[in-house]
């Protein structure tokens, strides 16, 4: 795997177009501490997300909770059991590459950076993770 990958690791935020919207981007947001981010909706569904990619979600009231409605440093530390799951098998170059997208557990396997895009309505999350070994990016 290509080390030499030179892209800057500082966390910084900007304004910018994406998927056709506008969005909030925070770079390399796993370089900072989690956080809690709120994702509104027009009914009366609540969603909570950390940026780790741990979440709870329901209706109405904590009762009516779809994932566990737990404390923060609990949902920080969900993603594994309550956050999406991808495994990829990519084969390139005659060589089989199992990559894991957003497992921190498989932190320093590859070379990547990971960014967090919300829409200025507040109601569109997007979480992505540049490969840059195998020139792949997973939204």
């Amino acid at each position: 795997m290509d080390r030499g990958f030179t892209e800057s690791s500082t966390v910084s935020g900007e304004f910018m177009d994406f998927a056709g919207e506008r969005y909030y981007a925070i770079r390399n947001v796993d370089k900072m501490e989690p956080f809690f981010i709120s994702v509104i909706s027009n009914v009366d569904h609540w969603l909570f997300v950390s940026s780790t990619g741990g979440l709870t979600a329901g209706r109405v009231s904590p009762k009516t909770a779809l994932f566990p409605y737990v404390t923060v440093d609990k949902i920080h530390e969900s993603a594994p059991h309550t956050g999406s799951k991808t495994l990829l098998r990519i084969h390139t170059n005659g060589k089989q590459h199992d990559w894991h997208p957003f497992n921190r557990e498989h932190d320093g396997h590859f070379t990547v950076s990971r960014h967090l895009y919300k829409s200025i309505l507040g109601n569109k999350l997007c979480f992505e993770e540049i490969n840059h070994d195998l020139q792949l990016a997973f939204r």
